[in-house]
């Protein structure tokens, strides 16, 4: 896979909880790469003249005016979550 820029051999050993996990984590990525271009792309329109308050990132991502939970800390807890299933698993089968 090259988005997740796995090794043919490492490719081949993984569970499909594994897969579950590196796919989420990607769609996660590219979601936050997405946010950052249109934070980008807002501040740009602002400062050529359009109103702040009609050029917002969740606008131009076509989604509702909300706060957006703290991602960096979900992600964090997600990832120490599933390392610690696949250490019990292994410890279970060895």
């Amino acid at each position: 896979m090259v988005e997740l820029r796995l090794a043919p051999a490492v490719f081949w050993r993984t569970t499909l909880a594994e897969w579950r996990v590196m796919l989420e984590g990607l769609a996660d990525a590219q979601d936050l790469d997405m946010r950052k271009r249109a934070w980008e792309l807002s501040h740009l329109l602002v400062a050529a003249g359009c109103k702040p308050d009609k050029v917002t990132v969740a606008k131009l991502l076509g989604e509702k005016e909300r706060r957006q939970p703290d991602r960096e800390e979900k992600a964090r807890r997600d990832t120490a979550r599933f390392f610690k299933r696949m250490q019990k698993e292994r410890e279970k089968d060895g």
